[in-house]
């Protein structure tokens, strides 16, 4: 599923509201999904982030992962740049910010 994420895509369907991006533009140049231990690890590496957008798609994957939705859908919710359409918005526990490079 997180494989369409790769590249620049409009990720207004992950974008909360009330965020002050000038544009919903973002290019991912990284996404995995790697079991450690019990938990299952979440990455992520972009030029940018809208507000909740790592949140917003990993509470869509968590709907991929329960067979709410297909692998498919994460492109379509891309297609479609419509919040909501996209799963809920994850809570903030267990996110971090592990570097930024410029």
């Amino acid at each position: 599923a997180i494989a369409c994420l790769l590249g620049e895509h409009d990720f207004s369907s992950f974008r909360a509201a009330g965020c002050e991006a000038t544009h919903p533009m973002r290019k991912v140049y990284r996404t995995s999904l790697e079991p450690c231990g019990e938990l299952l690890v979440y990455t992520i590496e972009a030029t940018a982030f809208l507000r909740h957008m790592v949140r917003n798609i990993v509470g869509t994957l968590v709907e991929v992962a329960r067979g709410l939705r297909t692998a498919q859908s994460l492109g379509e919710l891309l297609e479609a740049r419509d919040r909501t359409q996209a799963g809920p918005t994850a809570p903030p526990h267990g996110l971090y910010l592990i570097e930024v490079k410029y």
